[in-house]
């Protein structure tokens, strides 16, 4: 279970938020696992010095001052089970040559930290859990997908060999790629003809579109785990306005939930060749304001 987003808040704005993302995290993982849950690790750097430090009051405020100091390029929260090597990792980016660009955030676990069966329930309540920081953290956009990569990079961003710092650049406009739920603002949704063509057009698809404040949300309306590619292709259909054009270069990790673009394969492997071949580069960016 994955969630890709990204906040326009500074460092110093995050750092007042930092009680209110970890008390939701553990709700979270308190109403999906049934499992005592606290805050085990934090950790920050900053220009390659880091810091790593088991929870502690003082570790906490050794953090919010390094946040206060605008410094950290990256910073990161891990939350589990006393017991097992089981944890959620929350992760944060900021790209210190673009003050224009936002916090790259991601939510990914380690070890199987929902039961397959826990899957449909933890899906909707880390839905919620964007929900609610919406708000609070300034997102611009967000995702919640059922696959398999890690923290910072996106599927999208794996598959087209993007650096999520990179598209930290441009999401107050566009997406870092299509999925089961995802959160839209007011760049996209201008891009998207607003929020009844984008009703319209994805009742078409058998999507539905929810307003979510003053965001929107598009999603498959069903759970997580029936969410078929046919579904996935719809979502990727709906938001082809505002994905950033890039042109796929080549892939060779674990298989992702995209939908491969005409004229390219998920692998395409030579025979006795274990790797794919890289295809043509990825093209121009667009500017953040396009």
């Amino acid at each position: 279970m994955l969630a890709y987003f990204d906040s326009l808040l500074t460092l110093a704005a995050f750092a007042d938020r930092i009680d209110e993302v970890t008390a939701g995290m553990a709700a979270a993982l308190a109403d999906t696992t049934a499992r005592p849950v606290t805050i085990r690790q934090i950790a920050w750097s900053e220009a390659g010095s880091a810091e790593q430090r088991d929870w502690s009051p003082a570790a906490r405020d050794a953090l919010l001052a390094a946040l206060h100091s605008g410094r950290p390029d990256v910073f990161s929260l891990n939350l589990g089970t006393p017991d097992d090597e089981k944890h959620w990792h929350f992760e944060a980016w900021r790209d210190p040559f673009q003050p224009a660009a936002a916090l790259s955030l991601s939510l990914s676990p380690t070890g199987a930290l929902w039961e397959p069966d826990e899957t449909d329930d933890a899906a909707e309540r880390v839905a919620g859990l964007l929900l609610a920081w919406q708000q609070p953290l300034d997102l611009c956009t967000g995702g919640v997908t059922y696959d398999r990569t890690g923290p910072h990079l996106s599927p999208w961003d794996a598959w087209y060999t993007m650096d999520h710092r990179i598209s930290a650049t441009l999401t107050r406009h566009r997406v870092r790629g299509y999925y089961w739920w995802n959160l839209l603002t007011g760049g996209h949704l201008a891009r998207l003809g607003g929020p009844r063509a984008l009703g319209a057009r994805a009742a078409a698809l058998g999507l539905a579109v929810l307003p979510a404040g003053p965001a929107t949300v598009l999603r498959f309306p069903g759970p997580i785990t029936a969410f078929a590619d046919d579904r996935l292709s719809a979502v990727k259909e709906a938001l082809t306005p505002v994905l950033i054009p890039r042109r796929y270069i080549g892939y060779s990790g674990y298989p992702l939930r995209m939908i491969a673009d005409p004229g390219t394969a998920f692998r395409q492997v030579p025979p006795r060749d274990p790797y794919p071949r890289l295809t043509a580069g990825g093209g121009p960016l667009p500017a953040p304001e396009d």
